[in-house]
């Protein structure tokens, strides 16, 4: 479909022209000789009346491309034949030039045999009245020269072509560049608006949030009601700490971090967790040293809240797979776990404010991970398994690799 549009349109641009040569053409030769005949004009305006009504046609692009070079390359040669006082061999080659603005091989092709063969037939049968100023020879070179003419505009398709291939590609890329950067943008707003709304709300809630857990802790009577107050007040106040880090970010301070050491240290912190919940957790790291420039408590922060969100979702006697390899100057940091799937309606969303798939969590946990992955530079993805499991995917640019 966008070749036969592309075709019409060059249809279009190769009309626009033969109409401007003819005109150019009827008036130079009326000035010259007022007394020339008037047969051939019409010849030539009725053809391109035809050629004209053929292009408005929204079919058969291709085959109204070959008529229109056949048009022309007929005309040229009914001219010599006709009337070879009016113009001269050379314009001939007038069909293929026209037929090189179609920057299609096959239209230089087909405009190349017909010149061929063309000067062929009067070189032949009439080459005292086409060719009477030269010698043969000098016509034999000069179907040479329409060869080379007709090589010349193929290698020029072929650099055009590869100029605009490339343009695509640049079009394309910088339309995914201002599409991610139109993401971060709304990101980075979100974030903002969130981090504003969270200094408030953390504000109203922390206080008599920790008035009441004084209280609570003082009440004796029922310890069962006790314990579900505390542990209730402990999540609100688990959330209210979680706004605070978007509330107030803190100014990071990167070093050299040995990726698969922070990892290590946040399996021995879950460690007897995963031994309670009978979870088998497999780590495969490369046999190079990764390092990536960046702040080592905050990373440990987002592998925390990836393993937790894990054992939450597996709950026991399943298994984690945790990978480190490095692909093109990025260290890859994969974390399956073989719990349920997330479901396909908010995986796209998770990692947004409020956005989970947990009765009760808040999606504050991977919105800081993410938002922490991206200020070291990197990317995090969610994956759902083919039948379970969840595969989260973190992507850093390696600084220092040491073998």
């Amino acid at each position: 479909m966008q070749l036969n549009l592309l075709i019409k349109q060059r249809n279009g641009l190769v009309m626009r022209v033969l109409w401007i040569s003819y005109l150019l053409m009827t008036i130079f030769y009326l000035l010259i000789d007022p007394q020339i005949t008037t047969v051939w004009p019409p010849v030539g305006f009725v053809i391109c009346i035809l050629c004209t009504i053929l292009v408005k046609v929204d079919k058969y692009e291709e085959w109204i491309m070959y008529t229109i070079i056949t048009a022309v390359i007929g005309y040229l040669s009914y001219l010599n034949w006709q009337y070879p006082y009016l113009v001269n061999y050379i314009f001939l080659l007038f069909g293929i030039i026209i037929a090189s603005l179609y920057q299609s091989y096959k239209a230089i092709l087909y405009s190349g045999v017909l010149t061929l063969i063309s000067l062929v037939f009067f070189y032949l049968f009439n080459f005292e009245q086409i060719f009477s100023s030269i010698i043969k020879l000098d016509v034999i070179y000069f179907i040479l020269f329409a060869v080379l003419l007709m090589i010349f505009f193929f290698y020029h398709v072929k650099f055009t072509r590869i100029l605009w291939l490339k343009a695509q590609e640049n079009e394309k890329m910088t339309k995914e560049q201002l599409s991610k950067t139109e993401e971060k943008l709304i990101q980075s707003e979100k974030l903002s608006m969130t981090g504003q709304l969270a200094a408030g709300i953390a504000h109203e809630i922390r206080n008599p949030l920790t008035v009441l857990s004084g209280f609570v802790q003082l009440l004796d009577k029922d310890e069962k009601n006790r314990e579900i107050m505390l542990s209730e007040i402990e999540r609100i106040n688990l959330i209210v700490s979680e706004l605070l880090i978007l509330a107030k970010p803190k100014e990071i301070n990167f070093h050299q971090v040995h990726l698969e050491e922070t990892l290590n240290e946040v399996y021995v912190l879950f460690k007897s967790q995963f031994h309670q919940q009978e979870i088998q957790v497999n780590l495969c790291y490369s046999e190079d040293n990764f390092y990536i420039l960046g702040n080592k408590n905050q990373l440990k922060q987002v592998f925390i809240n990836i393993f937790k969100n894990a054992i939450e979702a597996i709950e026991s006697e399943g298994f984690i797979d945790v990978s480190v390899k490095e692909v093109d100057r990025k260290i890859i940091a994969t974390i399956f776990n073989n719990g349920p799937k997330i479901d396909d309606a908010i995986l796209n969303d998770i990692g947004q404010p409020f956005i989970t798939s947990k009765e009760k969590g808040t999606g504050l946990g991977l919105m800081i991970s993410n938002k922490i992955v991206s200020d070291h530079g990197g990317e995090l993805h969610i994956y759902n398994g083919e039948r379970i499991g969840v595969t989260i995917e973190i992507a850093l640019p390696v600084s220092l690799k040491i073998n």
